[in-house]
């Protein structure tokens, strides 16, 4: 019999060593070695992508940046979902000791006998201390604990992925501005060069050289010139809002540190994009789905072990007594430890469906990591292309306003001496304008797919540093 019992017990003792969570590897699609668009330009440098947005040098980003670290409400929350998943895994961890408690007593009280009319009074007090501790023969707790850490982890990964998206977001909203500002100065440019155009026509018109037709098509061309300004003022004032938002600051403080005038900075030369496997090293979006993916296979070792036996230790330790003077007496003192054997086998159904569910939650799970994955393939590849073919729709756009430039010079010396009609200058005009203001926009458009490849690649934030510290 003592030979059995040893058995049992050792066996008890050894299980814990083969009974382990469901074994789980992110199991990703089939990668390509290199990026199918090659036409922009690649470096090796690819530190320069935690912090991207320095590559402009632009002072003023950099300060907006550097404060919507700090002061970004989205940002300050993802730190707090961080700090209570941190308490959360401290709560699991606390089952790994014994559960303590203390409990104080006092009972007054009377006995009365009928026949001899006497009555007794009694003042029974107690003292205990008491104590359950679960030994985690079969991994409950362990587990537990293990996936309630891979979810800490995760949400260090959501702070950083909420950072990529921030820094990308304040990026691309402060180029906005600068393009608006960039539009906003072409029309006042096209402004006055219309207004020279309409005291030319107006000095000939005097001089009985043309018709009034010259003079009021100047100015109509002039007004609906003038028309815009007030369109790209709204949209600057607008995007400053927006920017003051991402910041977690009031807008019209931001007012005068943007201002109404500026430029956008210099594009930064060469993109260090690496291969397809360094983002997903490198995206937090991905290093998270992986993280929870971890996380559920070790609820599913948590399934497991609920089908099994729980074994505990009680004990409680006290004193009892109805006189105070002798209250910690030998006499009064009580104590007990109880080894337990909990095991709910009555609801066996229910654990085996739980822990048929965990194995398919875990397999949703493998499922959303890949999901990610090509989500974030896809990414990448629309950024390159988008940025590629947005810098030769730049280039082209170019050639365009100096060919239109070129081409008002004419018409306006052509016109001068009477060799040809005020409506080419109109025309000229018009498509001076327009040509100028599309390749603002085409400029614009090369920075926001700059700033959507950075964001793709998983630019903007320590990820060497975050995998140290963890």
């Amino acid at each position: 019999m003592k030979i059995q019992l040893l058995t049992l017990l050792l066996l008890l003792l050894l299980f814990p060593f083969f009974l382990h969570a469901q074994k789980v590897q992110p199991q990703l699609p089939e990668m390509p070695a290199t990026w199918e668009t090659s036409d922009v330009a690649s470096t090796t440098d690819v530190e320069a992508l935690k912090t991207w947005w320095t590559l402009f040098n632009d002072p003023v980003l950099n300060n907006l940046i550097e404060r919507a670290t700090v002061s970004n409400l989205n940002a300050q929350m993802a730190l707090q979902r961080i700090d209570e998943a941190k308490a959360s895994l401290r709560m699991v961890q606390s089952n790994y000791y014994p559960q303590l408690n203390a409990t104080f007593s006092y009972s007054p009280g009377k006995t009365s006998f009928a026949q001899s009319g006497a009555d007794t009074r009694y003042n029974f007090s107690g003292l205990e201390a008491g104590m359950s501790w679960e030994i985690d023969v079969f991994g409950r707790i362990r587990n537990t604990a293990k996936s309630q850490k891979e979810s800490f982890y995760a949400a260090q990964e959501d702070y950083n992925a909420v950072m990529t998206s921030l820094i990308a977001g304040i990026a691309s909203v402060y180029f906005d501005i600068r393009m608006e500002q960039m539009r906003l100065q072409v029309t006042q440019s096209n402004v006055l060069s219309q207004t020279e155009v309409l005291n030319m026509s107006e000095a000939r018109f005097r001089a009985g050289l043309v018709s009034d037709l010259d003079v009021q098509q100047a100015k109509s061309l002039l007004a609906n010139t003038e028309g815009m300004i007030p369109y790209h003022e709204a949209n600057i004032l607008v995007r400053i809002n927006v920017l003051g938002a991402l910041l977690g600051e009031y807008p019209w403080k931001l007012r005068s540190e943007i201002g109404m005038i500026g430029v956008l900075p210099d594009e930064p030369v060469g993109m260090a994009y690496g291969i397809p496997m360094d983002v997903v090293r490198r995206r937090p979006d991905i290093r998270k789905a992986e993280r929870m993916l971890m996380a559920q296979a070790a609820m599913s070792g948590v399934a497991t072990s609920q089908m099994l036996p729980k074994l505990y230790i009680n004990g409680n330790f006290g004193f009892i007594s109805e006189k105070f003077e002798d209250f910690f007496g030998q006499s009064n003192m009580l104590w007990s430890i109880t080894p337990a054997l909990r095991w709910d086998f009555f609801n066996g159904m229910y654990y085996n469906q739980n822990k048929k569910m965990q194995k398919i939650l875990v397999q949703e799970m493998q499922y959303n990591y890949q999901n990610v994955v090509l989500d974030a393939m896809k990414e990448v590849d629309n950024a390159l292309v988008c940025y590629d073919k947005s810098v030769v729709g730049r280039n082209a756009s170019l050639k365009t306003v100096e060919a239109a430039t070129k081409t008002l010079s004419l018409a306006m010396d052509l016109y001068k001496n009477g060799l040809t009609n005020f409506q080419n200058v109109l025309d000229a005009q018009r498509d001076m304008l327009n040509y100028a203001d599309q390749h603002v926009q085409n400029q614009g458009l090369v920075f926001g797919y700059l700033t959507d490849l950075y964001k793709a690649l998983g630019g903007g934030w320590d990820f060497d540093a975050d995998q140290n510290k963890k």
